[in-house]
């Protein structure tokens, strides 16, 4: 899954490409991919928190002992 932060891009993507948009029908499928990205930002931010992860994946197994 991608990172809160590159699905917050890919949403301005969305929202700067809807503003350039001439037709309404387009206009309105990026804002709704926008507010998509959006929702899986926050989504993984979410599985972040309950993992305790930023960043980086974790390179060991929690469990391994040494």
């Amino acid at each position: 899954m991608a990172s809160g932060e590159k699905c917050r891009a890919r949403a301005k993507e969305c929202i700067e490409a809807a503003d350039r948009a001439d037709d309404p029908k387009s206009r309105l499928i990026l804002l709704d991919l926008a507010r998509r990205w959006l929702f899986h930002a926050d989504q993984a931010d979410t599985l972040a928190d309950r993992l305790e992860l930023r960043g980086d994946a974790l390179l060991d197994h929690p469990d391994t002992t040494r």
